[in-house]
């Protein structure tokens, strides 16, 4: 360990007799970091800004990084993302071609945009809730975005934005706790509430996330 460690390298064991697969995470080859050090751009926004110039500050921080080739492709997508409007980020989480990451970052766009409707909400919401968790980074942001969801369907309640049944929306926005759980069991009571079709899949995901506790 330590001469790769000096090295920068890594360290990969292999199960005896296993073949390397592509794409592939089957336990058979483990990858090892020895340096746990990087470089990080941090970037944030206030929702209001204008966020070509928050994204133009964000390229100018990244000069002369290793990545910067590669960051400026993903500011491009960030750009793309949050100039459309919501019908259009709606339209475009739709379509199958899109990469995970763009597919993310326009749901991201619809779901902080204060012009989405209830519908083009949850839809953002549902992918994300069923996306998100599955990233390593995910437990530490995990309480900030639960309480994102409560907040923004406690604003929609309160604007009178939905005109059915909403007593499972409230009583979930109302229930203890910060996790996953919860954020399920609010975007479950979002769908009730507004009466909208859900995919099977999606309903028992949502469903096996709110039971979770």
């Amino acid at each position: 360990m330590k001469p790769s460690r000096n090295l920068g390298w890594g360290v990969v064991g292999k199960r005896l007799g296993s073949l390397y697969e592509p794409g592939e995470r089957k336990g058979a080859w483990i990858k090892h970091r020895t340096n746990r050090e990087q470089e990080f751009v941090i970037g944030g926004y206030i929702p209001g800004e204008d966020m070509t110039n928050v994204i133009e500050q964000w390229r100018q921080s990244s000069d002369g990084l290793p990545a910067a080739e590669g960051l400026t492709r993903w500011f491009d997508e960030v750009a793309a993302a949050f100039a459309l409007d919501s019908q259009q980020a709606e339209d475009r989480l739709g379509e199958s071609a899109r990469t995970w990451d763009s597919m993310i970052l326009v749901a991201i766009r619809l779901a902080t945009s204060e012009r989405s409707t209830p519908v083009q909400l949850v839809k953002a919401h549902c992918l994300l809730l069923c996306e998100l968790p599955r990233l390593p980074m995910f437990r530490h942001v995990e309480t900030r975005f639960v309480h994102s969801i409560e907040r923004t369907w406690r604003r929609v309640m309160a604007q009178g934005r939905i005109s059915g049944d909403s007593q499972a929306l409230q009583a979930a926005s109302n229930s203890g706790g910060q996790s996953v759980a919860k954020a399920a069991a609010v975007i479950l009571g979002a769908l009730e509430a507004l009466a909208l079709p859900a995919d099977a899949k999606l309903l028992t995901k949502l469903r096996e996330l709110a039971a979770v506790r």
